[in-house]
C-alpha cells in the first residue's frame, strides 16, 4: 500500500527532473558547447537536484518507514538528511555503497529517476563536448 504523500513525492520528482533536464538542455544549446560558460549552471542545476533527491528520500522514510533498508540513518534530522544526501550522490554517480537500498515501489521509483537523469547528464556531456 502506497500512501497518497508517496505518490506526490513521485510525481513532483517526476516534474523536477524534467525540469531540471530541460534547464541543462537548454543551457547547453545556449552556450553553443563552450564547456566553461555551462559548467557553474549545469552543476547548480546537477546539484540542487541532488539535495531535492535527497530530501524526497527522507521524506518517502518518514512516510514509510520500511522504504529503505539499512540501520544508521541516523537519530537527528541533519544526520538523516546528510545520509540521505551521501546515498542520492552515490546514486547519482551510480557506485551505490550497498549499504543501504530502495525497498517501497515509491523509493524505487525515486531512485529509477535519479538514475536516468545521470544517464541524461551523461549523455548531454557527450554530445555538447565531444567535439570541444
Amino acid at each position: 500500500d502506497t500512501p497518497v504523500g508517496s505518490a506526490v513525492v513521485v510525481i513532483y520528482s517526476i516534474i523536477a527532473t524534467a525540469g531540471a533536464s530541460y534547464y541543462v538542455f537548454r543551457v547547453l544549446t545556449a552556450t553553443d558547447g563552450h564547456m566553461l560558460t555551462a559548467f557553474i549552471p549545469v552543476v547548480s542545476a546537477i546539484t540542487l537536484l541532488m539535495i531535492y533527491f535527497a530530501v524526497a528520500y527522507d521524506l518517502e522514510y518518514h512516510m514509510v518507514p520500511g522504504s529503505f533498508t539499512g540501520d544508521h540513518f541516523g537519530n537527528d534530522i541533519v544526520t538523516e538528511l546528510f545520509t540521505f544526501v551521501y546515498f542520492s550522490v552515490t546514486t547519482f554517480a551510480t557506485a551505490s555503497m550497498g549499504d543501504f537500498s530502495p525497498i517501497s515501489n515509491a523509493s524505487r521509483i525515486l531512485v529509477t529517476l535519479e538514475v536516468l537523469f545521470f544517464v541524461y547528464i551523461f549523455t548531454m556531456g557527450i554530445v555538447f563536448f565531444a567535439d570541444s
